[in-house]
């Protein structure tokens, strides 16, 4: 009978714990990788590991080989899990160095495709036009058969049939123009038989639906996330770099991640930054954001000019993933905060909003919120006008009524102020 659990008690149980609900806060499950973690925890009590500086190589070396996989793939995940949990504790500080030095497992057997002969083929189109139609999606059994088709008869990726447009299609000349294929190439190819069918499922409109509702913080509340954050230590200094300048900038992740040295001008008080569609634009940045980021590359070293201005345990820069978890983990503390309403996920585009809708509210033109957020078009800007109510009040009291008017308004009729009119009324 296997004993009942009773919670981590290895040296490593708290760095565990804070690791698990890290994961879980990122909203996923992680059932499985708990369980392996359990086993690991139980491994280092039997082996009476009393403290962290017991932990070596020849310990996890002799964890993993205590653990019946034999099958490379089972045996690579088990190492991952253990390897991403010692790993995370380096980058928190809680860990001075990784102690496992195991290589993962070659994977020697490889699955083999399966191959469709023409009767497998037909059968599957067969069965793919007997799909029902459902109220939400006419044409199913249409749609399904020309998408089998074309894959088997022109050997397109799945993204590249997705991708199809009523433009890349040619009736006349028989051609099928493939885009943004790998490497974002495009070609032309034969098109099929039923290419016409392909040409009106493709301009069947899609469904409308609501936008997304754009969520923002408030003042006081983002002066709560930046407050929780510790301003010393080396993780802490930079996690509030990076708060600050995704507020100050309204920067996206990706952008703060491809964030070098060589882009800072901490003399002017600027940055440049590179957008969307390799597109670059300059921000100013405030005295607060210029002192954090001279405070956290003089405690990097300040290195070469391409060197990540946000980086990560290992001097590597920080990825999009990474700039979203650091978002997520400080702004945990400020959810339960949050009226409902607004909702509660705080990513790193929350606090693009909140950046756009401040400035807007200070009264700051849309054009040139517009040139400040990157954005390819003015109609973009113009959404943050609409949800933000602070706007609207000032609007509504702009056009408030005097005090001194008590009870409806009084309306003068419209022939008073006629005077041809008023003549010739008073010449009958």
């Amino acid at each position: 009978m296997t004993p009942r659990w009773t919670g981590f008690k290895s040296p490593l149980a708290e760095g565990i714990c804070q690791y698990i609900d890290f994961k879980r806060a990122l909203g996923r499950r992680f059932a499985t990788e708990e369980r392996a973690l359990r086993l690991l925890d139980s491994f280092l009590v039997e082996h009476r590991v009393r403290s962290i500086e017991a932990l070596s190589p020849e310990l996890f070396e002799t964890f993993l080989r205590s653990r019946p996989r034999t099958r490379p793939k089972s045996y690579n995940a088990l190492l991952g899990i253990v390897r991403r949990l010692l790993d995370w504790l380096v980058a928190h500080e809680l860990l001075s160095f990784s102690p496992l030095r195991v290589k993962p497992r070659r994977e020697t057997a490889a699955r083999l495709p399966f191959l469709f002969d023409q009767a497998t083929a037909r059968r599957l189109l067969d069965a793919a036009s007997r799909i029902p139609d459902g109220p939400r999606a006419p044409l199913r059994a249409s749609t399904y058969h020309a998408v089998f088709a074309i894959l088997y008869g022109l050997g397109l990726r799945v993204a590249e049939v997705a991708h199809l447009c009523c433009g890349d299609v040619d009736l006349d000349r028989n051609v099928l123009t493939v885009r943004r294929g790998k490497f974002g190439k495009n070609r032309l190819t034969r098109a099929p038989e039923m290419i016409a069918l392909c040409q009106q499922i493709a301009s069947i409109p899609t469904k409308r639906s609501a936008r997304p509702e754009i969520r923002y913080l408030e003042r006081d509340e983002i002066a709560a996330l930046l407050a929780d954050v510790p301003p010393h230590g080396r993780w802490g200094l930079r996690d509030r770099a990076l708060l600050t300048f995704l507020y100050n900038t309204g920067a996206r992740a990706q952008e703060a991640a491809d964030l070098r040295v060589s882009d800072l001008d901490l003399g002017l008080a600027r940055v440049r930054l590179r957008g969307k569609g390799d597109k670059w634009r300059t921000c100013p940045l405030w005295r607060e954001t210029v002192r954090l980021l001279s405070m956290l590359l003089a405690a990097a070293g300040e290195g070469a000019q391409d060197a990540p201005v946000f980086a990560s345990f290992g001097h590597r820069p920080l990825t999009r993933v990474g700039v979203y978890r650091v978002v997520c983990r400080h702004a945990r503390k400020l959810e339960p905060k949050v009226p409902a309403g607004r909702g509660r996920r705080i990513t790193p585009h929350v606090l693009r909003h909140t950046t756009a809708v401040h400035l807007l509210e200070s009264g700051v033109e849309s054009n040139v919120i517009r040139a400040w957020l990157g954005h390819a078009s003015l109609a973009t800007t113009d959404r943050y006008a609409e949800i933000t109510i602070r706007t609207k009040e000032a609007a509504l009291r702009a056009c408030e009524l005097p005090e001194a008017v008590v009870g409806p308004i009084p309306r003068r009729a419209a022939w008073r102020s006629d005077p041809a009119l008023l003549k010739w009324l008073q010449s009958l």
